[in-house]
């Protein structure tokens, strides 16, 4: 699912820099534990 995000947010014009590698950051307004999540 980032990764499909990372590739809208290109095609409309916007950076995704410190988005993380495969745009897990961009999940961090969905999920309230977002810190506590181990992302593998």
């Amino acid at each position: 699912m980032t990764k499909i995000i990372l590739c809208m947010r290109k095609d409309i014009g916007l950076k995704n820099r410190f988005l993380g590698r495969n745009g897990e950051k961009i999940m961090r307004g969905i999920y309230k534990d977002y810190d506590l999540v181990k992302w593998t």
